[in-house]
């Protein structure tokens, strides 16, 4: 009986604690002060002026960094700095907002960073969303560095659960103010040419498979230095161990030491959609050990805190220090921060010197005498130099070369750096090489070839349908967008009968006005009675970022897990100058009806306010993948209790489930439940009050396994 009521008084204040955590967590993925009302009454904190021609000035010199920021040092905490409001009931909210007049974007560092369970951290203005950020992902160094959002101004808000004695802590140490435009060279802008220093007819796609694994190893890299912000490219590589350790090669001149690796942002997936057909532009981790550097051979390798999962696309690039396959190379790197280009030499690379002025290795590097097709610039610098078999044989350290003249271009020597001192600080080989193999060539690796998945493009529009604008009969605007009523959120239904993944959204865009300041809340509902219930993930597209006439793609991540009815929602800000509408199906029967509205008393057909009740359907197309056969095995080793479940269901997770998981709970005729969970230290806790009496089965999943038991609610 005393462990019965021990294990009662966990479960109280177990979910004490998680009802905490839901009251925080209740925006979803969107912060509170995101609506237009409330941004707009938090009194924001300015920074003096720069003198951005002096800066530009300075850093404009032939040296493969792109420098790109001026750093403000800072010291704004919670408890120091911004106020405290209540927004949402339950929820005690902390904002900052900072301007810096003429910056095309502001970055940030956090350090020393605690938040205790149930707190989020959000970074944003109306070009974007960073977060959120909880005790969960927060690098392991308490330092969390934040990529640019266009514009210059910034907000940072911090959510606490209303009641909370005490609260997380975190600095933000520095402010980075970007005096070059690095948004000019974005996948739209970079169409019609407009970069200042690059012609786009230097570059070449790669339209077969040529190079198609290997780019996806390419990262962009933003590294805040105390009183600058620069832009690398780095190169994700493999190891003779094949433990997906995620070491990064780069240049030693981008990351030298620690604390430039702890203020490190990753971005993958950064592509120039006119080569690779999608391109994401928030796929970033934050922060690194530094394993080795060298100055004398210009190399530093970096182990990132944590793993790029699944929906990164990653692949760990192999490499050669055989010095073979030399006569014609490649170079994958992102110029001027810009997306991903590919630079070609036919010619046959040379061992040579380095001469920068510095006291350089001797025939440490490879010199690329001519490229055929493209160059490189700044931010191309650590961009890895792959042999004609696709592997890594060096890091770029600087050169010449520029559009008009393609010329002399240095690679630092993989094969050089490899045993060059016997500290394994200062050497390639340790890290690379960790079981002593000895092998000189080491292929690629895809950590997640054997988890393909089938996947399907699914639409409501049928074959041979017009999608078109369609006037809004009540007043002015659309039916499926901006209009007199202010109808903001609109809504297409979808079904799976088995459990599927949904990986991405497309959106047929027919208006949008790209100058406003505003954008799309883009979100998955659970169904529930025939219209959208629970909110399952939201993120947010700013109007900057959307094509008008195009099908504009939105990505989940991590990916969402769906059966049964669905919907995919999208909610206008109404910000000014608005003008956002989808292109749908011209209107056709009441009883083929698929899309939806959100009228002030709740979700509706769109039949109950189109002409003559009609039918019609969003111009939305989703992305359903079928995981693979090959799953993995089903497990048991999880301890649910107690048994029979009131209120709370608790499960101990087992030491090694420390990563990403997700968790379904289906009644005996294998529906869906709707359920709330959290983490709460090594325990799983979900809550079963909204769920009738009888049998259940709860699966909790993870990259690794699947575990699995029964539980009956009373």
């Amino acid at each position: 009986m005393k462990q019965l009521l021990s294990i009662a008084r966990l479960a109280v204040i177990i979910l004490f604690i998680l009802l905490s955590q839901n009251v925080a967590g209740q925006q979803g993925t969107i912060p509170c002060g995101f609506d237009n009302k409330i941004y707009n009454t938090i009194p924001e904190r300015s920074f003096p002026a720069i003198d951005t021609a002096l800066l530009r000035k300075q850093s404009s010199r032939k040296i493969i960094l792109e420098t790109v920021g001026y750093n403000f040092k800072t010291h704004f905490t919670p408890d120091t700095d911004g106020s405290w409001k209540t927004i949402l009931p339950g929820v005690n909210s902390w904002f900052l907002k900072l301007r810096s007049d003429g910056a095309y974007g502001l970055a940030l560092v956090f350090s020393d960073v605690a938040l205790m369970p149930g707190e989020t951290l959000y970074v944003y203005n109306q070009n974007g969303v960073r977060g959120p950020y909880t005790n969960r992902n927060i690098p392991r160094s308490g330092i969390l560095p934040l990529d640019f959002l266009q514009g210059d101004e910034i907000m940072i808000e911090y959510d606490v659960p209303a009641g909370s004695k005490s609260h997380g802590s975190f600095v933000i140490e520095t402010v980075s103010h970007a005096y070059r435009n690095i948004f000019i060279n974005d996948i739209h802008n970079f169409k019609a040419g407009l970069a200042t220093r690059t012609s786009d007819n230097c570059y070449l796609c790669i339209e077969d498979e040529a190079i198609d694994k290997e780019r996806r190893a390419v990262v962009k890299l933003v590294v805040q230095y105390d009183s600058t912000t620069v832009i690398c490219t780095g190169t994700l590589v493999n190891n003779t161990s094949h433990d997906n350790k995620p070491y990064i090669l780069t240049a030693q001149h981008c990351v030298t030491n620690q604390f430039d690796a702890d203020r490190t942002v990753f971005i993958f997936g950064f592509e120039d959609d006119k080569c690779v057909k999608q391109s994401r532009y928030d796929l970033a981790l934050n922060g690194a050990y530094l394993r080795a550097s060298l100055f004398e051979n210009d190399f530093s390798i970096l182990e990132m805190y944590a793993k790029p999962p699944l929906e990164f696309h990653p692949y760990y690039a192999g490499w050669d220090i055989s010095d073979l396959y030399l006569d014609g190379v490649t170079c994958v790197h992102h110029p001027q921060g810009g997306p991903k280009k590919v630079s070609v030499s036919n010619g046959t690379v040379m061992t040579s010197n380095l001469d920068d002025g510095s006291p350089r290795a001797p025939n440490a590097f490879w010199n690329v005498i001519r490229w055929d097709v493209g160059v490189t610039e700044g931010g191309s610098s650590g961009a890895s130099l792959f042999n004609k078999n696709n592997d890594v044989i060096g890091t770029l350290s600087g050169g010449s070369s520029e559009c008009s003249a393609p010329y002399n271009d240095y690679f630092e020597k993989l094969s050089s750096s490899w045993e060059v001192s016997s500290d394994p600080d200062h050497q390639l080989k340790h890290w690379l090489d960790p079981i002593g193999s000895g092998v000189k060539r080491l292929n690629g690796s895809d950590p997640f070839e054997g988890i393909n998945a089938m996947c399907n493009s699914i639409s409501n529009v049928k074959s041979g349908e017009r999608q078109i604008l369609l006037p809004y009969t009540r007043g002015q605007g659309y039916f499926s967008g901006y209009n007199s009523d202010g109808i903001a959120s609109f809504a297409e239904k979808f079904s799976a009968a088995d459990s599927v993944l949904l990986t991405d959204v497309k959106l047929n865009v027919g208006s949008v006005n790209t100058k406003s300041q505003g954008g799309l809340m883009v979100s998955v509902h659970s169904g529930q009675g025939g219209v959208p219930g629970p909110t399952l993930a939201t993120t947010y597209v700013p109007y900057s970022r959307i094509t008008k006439d195009s099908l504009n793609n939105v990505e989940f991540y991590p990916y969402v897990k769906l059966v049964g009815d669905f919907f995919i929602s999208y909610t206008l800000s109404y910000s000014p100058q608005d003008s956002f509408a989808l292109n749908q199906v011209d209107w056709r029967s009441k009883s083929n009806n698929t899309a939806f509205v959100k009228l002030s008393s709740g979700w509706a057909p769109m039949n109950t306010i189109s002409p003559n009740g009609a039918g019609s359907s969003l111009g939305i197309k989703i992305t359903l993948c079928e995981s693979n056969p090959e799953s993995p095995p089903v497990k048991t080793s999880i301890s649910f209790y107690p048994n029979p479940a009131t209120d709370v269901f608790i499960g101990k997770l087992p030491e090694s489930t420390q990563e990403e998981f997700s968790l379904q709970v289906y009644d005996l005729q294998g529906k869906l439940q709707t359920v709330q969970y959290n983490m709460y230290e090594n325990n799983v806790v979900i809550t079963t009050v909204d769920l009738s009496p009888g049998m259940y089965i709860v699966k909790l999943s993870t990259l690794h396994a699947v575990y699995q038991s029964k539980f009956v609610k009373l």
